[in-house]
């Protein structure tokens, strides 16, 4: 018989060799979830037979999700969610993964949004004049390059809490990715306030503007690694990832230039675009976004202290 101790010293040695970082925590996480425990349960004795402490099921399930990690497939594709800010939320191959910096881009919207100040408590002190205005009596707010959905959901999902009149427009031009967006939204706590536009960033000017109106917020995690970083990216961004979601041209700014080109035909005076970006890139967005006539732009911190996002006034004249 297989003691529990001498399997797991086992996989651990498989994940190892297949270039995984962090092999041990990897693997009591996801056993973890596929046995339903809290990762501080998995405390098995040593001396404990392998077959007292996992279900064939479980064994089972685990041998997929560890074949797949050996091939470098995402984790999260793996096992079909990923928990994300406060929810849970559905992704799988053609929908780029959440990552945890992309909680500060929602966190910083909802600050800006006045509803809730207290993720990350003390982080936002640099962009208390970029609120939105509190008289607004309905909330039109567009997520674009939505992916999953997660930043936009989640912003919902707060805005939920509280006795406002709003409404969420995702846009996404992949029908792959939508496709766990739909599925997230379902589960979203008012699935109703929750729109999804299939579109290349905006949909049409005259048709939003008629069926929802202007957007007082607008957010964005669009493709932002140049051509030349994403070769150098983990297998599981390079091969299995979209790369739709991930390249942003030659300077990683592409669609950052569109998103600023087309947002004052949509976006309310003083109304807000919060951004996320990559480490190295806050001069430039800061630079596109002035020139583009936003104001009070301001730079937040990932978990990391690198720069990642940035959010703006818009005070230009409007289209």
């Amino acid at each position: 018989m297989v003691k529990w101790v001498e399997w797991k010293a086992e996989q651990v040695r498989r994940l190892e060799s297949a270039g995984i970082e962090y092999p041990e925590d990897e693997l009591l996480y996801i056993i973890s979830i596929l046995n339903e425990k809290a990762r501080s349960t998995i405390h098995f004795d040593k001396e404990i037979e392998l077959s007292e402490a996992l279900s064939e099921d479980v064994l089972s399930r685990f041998e997929r999700v560890i074949s797949g990690r050996i091939r470098r497939e995402p984790l999260a594709y793996l096992l079909g969610e990923v928990f994300f800010y406060r929810d849970r939320f559905f992704v799988g191959p053609g929908v780029l993964v959440p990552r945890p910096d992309s909680e500060i881009l929602v966190g910083a919207s909802l600050y800006s949004l006045g509803v809730d100040d207290s993720f990350l408590a003390g982080r936002y002190e640099d962009i208390s004049a970029l609120k939105v205005d509190a008289n607004v009596d309905h909330l039109v707010l567009l997520d674009l390059c939505t992916g999953s959905g997660c930043i936009g959901i989640s912003i919902a999902n707060i805005l939920s809490r509280y006795l406002l009149s709003y409404q969420m427009v995702l846009t996404e031009i992949s029908e792959e990715a939508a496709q766990y967006a739909r599925r997230n939204i379902e589960e979203a706590s008012e699935p109703d306030r929750i729109a999804l536009e299939m579109c290349d960033l905006f949909p049409e000017q005259e048709y939003f503007l008629t069926t929802y109106g202007k957007a007082a917020f607008i957010v964005s995690n669009p493709p932002y690694i140049t051509d030349a970083a994403f070769e150098d990216t983990m297998p599981e961004v390079r091969i299995h990832e979209p790369a739709l979601a991930l390249r942003g041209g030659s300077d990683g700014l592409q669609i950052y230039r569109r998103i600023l080109d087309m947002s004052p035909k949509y976006l309310s005076q003083n109304g807000i675009l919060a951004f996320e970006h990559g480490f190295d890139q806050r001069g430039a967005i800061s630079e596109l976004m002035q020139s583009a006539g936003f104001s009070d732009v301001v730079c937040l911190k990932d978990f990391g202290g690198n720069d990642r996002v940035t959010l703006g006034r818009f005070r230009g004249i409007l289209s």
